[in-house]
C-alpha cells in the first residue's frame, strides 16, 4: 500500500475511536474503548506475516488497555493540583503509547521532535478538557468521560501520525 499513511492513519483512527464511543455510549461497556483505539494505529501501518502481525496486536492492545486503566486510576487516587497532574500522568501515558507502537511498528519512528509533540498533545488534553466542562460548558458525566477519552484519543493519534514515515513507491511494490 503506497500513499499518505499519516492521513489514512488518522482516518482509520478516528473511525476506530468513533465507533468504540458510540459502542460504549450505547452499552456502557467501556472496555471496548481502548481496544478499537489501539487496532486503528496498526491496522494501517503493521508489517510482518500474520503470526507476526497477531502477536504484536495483541501487545499493543495489552498495553492500550493497561495504560487507560493505570491512567484512570492514577487520577482518582490523585489529591493534588489536578490540572497538573493530570496533565503529567496522560502526557506520559500517550508517550507510552506512541513508545510501545514505534517498537512494534517498522514506520513509525521515536525521536526528539515526535516523543515531544505526543507527550505535550496528550498532557494537555484533559486539562483543557476538564477546564472546558467546569468553567464553561455544563454537560452530563458521561460526557465528560467519553469526551475526554476522545480528546486524549486523538491528540495522541495526531502526535504519532508525526513519526509516520510514508513508504516510498518502487518497481516492487507497484
Amino acid at each position: 500500500m503506497t500513499g499518505n499513511h499519516k492521513l489514512l492513519t488518522i482516518l482509520i483512527s478516528l473511525t476506530c475511536i468513533i465507533l468504540g464511543l458510540v459502542i460504549s455510549y450505547f452499552t456502557d461497556w467501556y472496555f471496548v474503548i481502548p481496544i478499537l483505539f489501539g487496532l486503528g494505529i496498526p491496522s494501517i501501518n503493521m508489517q510482518g506475516t500474520l503470526k507476526q502481525k497477531m502477536g504484536k496486536l495483541f501487545v499493543i492492545l495489552i498495553v492500550t488497555t493497561s495504560l487507560f486503566i493505570g491512567s484512570f486510576m492514577a487520577m482518582l487516587g490523585s489529591f493534588i493540583n489536578m490540572y497538573w497532574y493530570t496533565g503529567l500522568v496522560l502526557g506520559i501515558a500517550g508517550l507510552t503509547f506512541f513508545g510501545i507502537n514505534a517498537l512494534l511498528i517498522e514506520n513509525i519512528t521515536f525521536n526528539y521532535k515526535t516523543a515531544i509533540i505526543t507527550t505535550v498533545l496528550s498532557g494537555i488534553t484533559i486539562p483543557l478538557w476538564i477546564f472546558l466542562t467546569t468553567k464553561i460548558l455544563s454537560v452530563d458525566s458521561q460526557t465528560k468521560l467519553l469526551g475526554a477519552m476522545t480528546l486524549w484519543m486523538i491528540a495522541v493519534t495526531l502526535g504519532i501520525s508525526t513519526g509516520i514515515k510514508n513508504k516510498k513507491t518502487t518497481a516492487n511494490n507497484k
